[in-house]
């Protein structure tokens, strides 16, 4: 992504002291809610039991869930009385505007996608590009270097987001040795094929 201070400007206030006033911050993102084999396609109740598993060992943890369309009202209200009946109202935060999702992005400790399906995610290669540790569903491939956990499986996910935040430095390490594909001219070759 090309970063512009006037998209990073635009995100609200709100929303920053949020990050600062937690720690880590994870971030997550969908385009609105979709359905998959009659499951949440983006994985919204599954980020919510994340953030309440971790919170056990984490107090301070804050879950950034970008939500620029909600688009089923039903089931994103159904989401907020599970994140208060699960005791995190003040751990979890959905955006629900639109705004450019990278500059949240650049302030997280963690990238999670536990999407049931998914084509090659933007978002997970914008964290890569940013150097953020990510641990994506199985459920599809996903670049060199993320981490895998088995699709639909909370204890899996919870496992593997823990082990990311106790080895922090270790994962953080990692992600600076992964090589970037420049995928530029694997594009200008399809396009050559076809004129």
């Amino acid at each position: 992504p090309t970063v512009r201070e006037e998209e990073i400007a635009e995100i609200p206030q709100e929303v920053w002291n949020f990050i600062d006033s937690h720690s880590p911050v994870i971030s997550a993102n969908a385009f609105k809610i979709s359905f998959y084999n009659n499951q949440d396609l983006y994985g919204i109740d599954m980020c919510i039991d994340l953030c309440a598993n971790l919170k056990q060992y984490y107090p301070k943890i804050g879950l950034v869930f970008a939500l620029p369309d909600i688009g089923d009202y039903e089931y994103f209200n159904k989401m907020k009385q599970r994140i208060a009946e699960k005791g995190i109202e003040n751990n979890f935060l959905f955006i629900t505007n639109q705004y450019q999702f990278y500059p949240i992005l650049m302030k997280s400790d963690v990238f999670v996608r536990p999407t049931n399906t998914d084509g090659d995610a933007v978002s997970l290669r914008e964290a890569f590009y940013f150097k953020i540790p990510s641990v994506a569903s199985d459920a599809v491939p996903r670049p060199k270097g993320t981490v895998l956990f088995k699709s639909r499986d909370i204890n899996d996910f919870t496992l593997k987001v823990k082990d990311v935040l106790d080895n922090y430095q270790e994962h953080k390490k990692r992600m600076e040795e992964v090589e970037m594909d420049d995928n530029f001219e694997k594009i200008m070759k399809v396009y050559q094929m076809l004129s």
